[in-house]
């Protein structure tokens, strides 16, 4: 009979495993903790069904206004986008959240913890995790909204890396200014 490991052992591994770009997180079921581009562990989560299919495809690319975690946290700045916005707007809202997927999936990572387990135990040791983890991995989880302000010295290096043209640079800058007005 296999055993789970305990609260504190999980919180042990995900604090030692080391970071996975997103685009290579396996189909395992576990526990898992988002990195953001400092390098830290700021969410903890669970997945049923896989890593990939939580971390790349919803907390990635999801929506800002669900629990999709990066989405949601770099929805700032030049990244920012509101999906209601109106339609004349919309091809910068689109490309915003264009730049947004490919610099997070560059400056950010997770960490993983493989767990075959029932959903409910996986839900029960995930609460026990988060209860048991350094308020520094779990400040997502409890606090909403966005990052605050854009990592901008990194967005900057970023567009420079990924050679925008200068209308694709001033379509984030507007981005940039309505998020301003947006709050």
């Amino acid at each position: 009979m296999n055993t789970l490991p305990s609260a504190a052992d999980i919180v042990g591994m995900l604090r030692e495993a080391r970071p996975l770009p997103l685009d290579r997180l396996t189909v395992e079921q576990g526990l898992y903790g988002l990195v953001d581009h400092t390098g830290a562990v700021k969410y903890i989560g669970m997945t049923a069904t896989s890593f990939r299919d939580r971390v790349f495809r919803k907390h990635l690319s999801g929506s800002e206004s669900n629990s999709h975690m990066f989405s949601k946290r770099y929805n700032v700045g030049r990244m920012w986008r509101d999906k209601d916005q109106p339609s004349s707007e919309q091809t910068d809202s689109r490309f915003s959240k264009q730049v947004r997927n490919a610099f997070i999936k560059q400056y950010c990572r997770a960490v993983c913890v493989s767990i075959s387990a029932p959903k409910t135990c996986l839900a029960e040791l995930e609460k026990q995790v988060i209860r048991l983890a350094p308020k520094s991995m779990t400040a997502w989880n409890s606090s909403p909204g966005s990052l605050g302000a854009e990592p901008s010295e990194l967005v900057d290096e970023f567009i420079l890396q990924t050679g925008l043209t200068r209308d694709q640079i001033h379509a984030l800058e507007r981005q940039r200014a309505r998020s301003l007005l947006c709050g």
